[in-house]
């Protein structure tokens, strides 16, 4: 499962952003083909709140998601889990940022759960949600 804390901000269409906690299913989210490089809307097919997420990890102090979502590197996707210090990622000016601190956090925090088929901005940076079962 793909958690998301739930004070986290995703961008959604004409420039804005939304905090998480805020969103419902079918909301529409800013969209992001890193492969086309072509922005679009896309919905959000789950967004259950409510739900706590116990170890999670804060990115560059910003991203707080589980190990488990999706980032764009400049190298491949990867899991929140598995990046490191030096990584770059890809934020929403379209441009790779350093991984400067990723920090463990061990307590229970409110968190969503989202899926889209689609790749999205959160706290500015690019992520996805894939099912590990395809």
């Amino acid at each position: 499962m793909k958690l998301i804390h739930h004070n986290s901000l995703i961008n959604i269409p004409y420039s804005l952003q939304k905090y998480v906690k805020s969103f419902q299913q079918w909301d529409k989210i800013h969209a992001f083909n890193i492969e086309s490089a072509l922005s679009y809307e896309a919905f959000l097919s789950v967004c259950e709140s409510n739900k706590i997420m116990g170890n999670y990890y804060i990115i560059n102090s910003s991203l707080k998601a589980n190990k488990n979502l999706q980032i764009r590197t400049f190298e491949e996707w990867k899991t929140v889990g598995t990046l490191k210090i030096g990584d770059y990622i890809f934020n929403d000016n379209y441009k790779y940022i350093k991984v400067d601190s990723i920090e463990q956090v061990s307590e229970s925090v409110e968190a969503v759960q989202i899926e889209t088929t689609a790749s999205y901005f959160l706290e500015r940076y690019l992520v996805k949600w894939v099912d590990e079962y395809y």
